[in-house]
């Protein structure tokens, strides 16, 4: 049986206008997501997704393939090809939140810099686990909806994922933190 992504993709792929935009309709803001959690800005984020949804137009189409499944794997690889082809992975300050923000400029700055060191970290992670960790904790997806993307088995994606939680670990020194704490008490 063909997937519902799949039938509008080989539509689309014959001219059928609405068929594309309906997958575009359902799969551009999922996309996005991941995307900007990968690379962390939203302008690269939208070309990516663009550029993913091209490389599908484009897919000599294999019937077996689930479109959604296929389609963030294009977008997880392009994102992750784009960081490397660039050799960069900037946190864009957007200074125009603060003045839309209700919280004080320092509040602003102290989360920033939270969040650029927790993806400072993260980046340090291998591709295959940033990927995993990225898609499991962050989109919410279950190990087989994360191996489908990756194209890989579930028990890999629990490797990677045991390898990146013990990675994070060291990097955020969490078993010196804790260790402290209950010195403490």
């Amino acid at each position: 049986m063909i997937d519902s992504g799949t039938k509008l993709l080989i539509k689309a792929q014959k001219g059928d206008k609405s068929a594309f935009q309906k997958l575009f309709d359902a799969y551009y803001q999922k996309g996005i997501s991941v995307a900007f959690k990968i690379l962390e800005n939203m302008e690269d984020s939208e070309d990516i997704v663009m550029d993913s949804f091209l490389d599908m137009f484009n897919l000599k189409v294999n019937k077996d393939i689930v479109f959604s499944s296929y389609f963030m794997r294009v977008v997880v690889n392009n994102s992750l090809n784009f960081i490397n082809k660039n050799k960069r992975f900037v946190h864009d300050f957007d200074i125009d939140r603060l003045s839309s923000s209700n919280i004080g400029v320092d509040e602003e700055l102290e989360q920033e810099e939270t969040i650029k060191d927790v993806f400072s970290k993260l980046n340090r992670l291998p591709d295959t686990q940033r990927q995993a960790f990225i898609l499991v904790k962050y989109e919410g997806l279950s190990y087989e909806e994360t191996a489908k993307i990756m194209n890989t088995t579930v028990k890999a994606v629990e490797g990677y994922m045991f390898r990146a939680r013990k990675k994070i670990n060291e990097l955020f020194d969490i078993k010196e933190d804790i260790k402290e704490k209950n010195n403490e008490l």
